[in-house]
């Protein structure tokens, strides 16, 4: 389902228990669906206020270390006791994870709102396993968090990035800052 708010686009697939759902989503789905749209989009607009200079690389080293920390808290690489109850990150190996719109992309996806929301649509629908954000800058935010498993295991490096995942290139011919997938 691609659906048009504003100025954005936003893409999803569904997925329930038994089977991969694809086409037109179930109206608890549709209802998840646009709870999670609207509150990253008013989460993003807020960010998207900001010139990118303003989120410009930390020049100095401490700065991206603190931004680092926060980031290794929240990424599914690393385990975690409250993975259930949290979402969790990840960012593809081609980005620069002190970058200016990795920083910003981490910050709205992460809003309060956004994560209230997510944990939300769990709770009203059984079915939906997850719900993935992903952003231009590679960044993918997964709500409930979950260990990320590289596979097949001889691969040691994760080459995954949400822009080229069907969910994302399947809008792209449309105009859109953030899209998502509920799982």
């Amino acid at each position: 389902m691609t659906t048009a708010v504003g100025d954005r686009t936003t893409a999803s697939e569904t997925r329930n228990e038994e089977k991969s759902v694809k086409g037109p989503m179930h109206e608890p789905q549709q209802h998840s669906f646009g709870k999670l749209t609207r509150s990253a989009e008013g989460s993003a607009r807020f960010y998207a206020a900001y010139d990118d200079a303003q989120f410009s690389s930390p020049r100095n080293d401490s700065v991206c270390s603190k931004f680092e920390q926060l980031l290794n808290e929240s990424d599914v690489r690393e385990a975690s006791n409250s993975a259930a109850r949290t979402s969790g990150v990840h960012v593809n190996i081609e980005s620069y994870r002190c970058d200016a719109a990795v920083i910003r992309d981490f910050s709205w996806t992460g809003a309060e709102n956004v994560e209230k929301t997510m944990a939300e649509n769990k709770r009203a629908d059984e079915t939906m396993r997850h719900q993935f954000i992903g952003t231009y800058s590679g960044l993918t935010r997964m709500y409930p968090r979950r260990y990320w498993r590289v596979e097949p295991t001889p691969i040691t490096i994760d080459l995954y990035d949400p822009k080229f995942r069907p969910w994302f290139v399947s809008t792209e011919s449309a105009p859109k800052d953030i899209v998502f997938l509920i799982d």
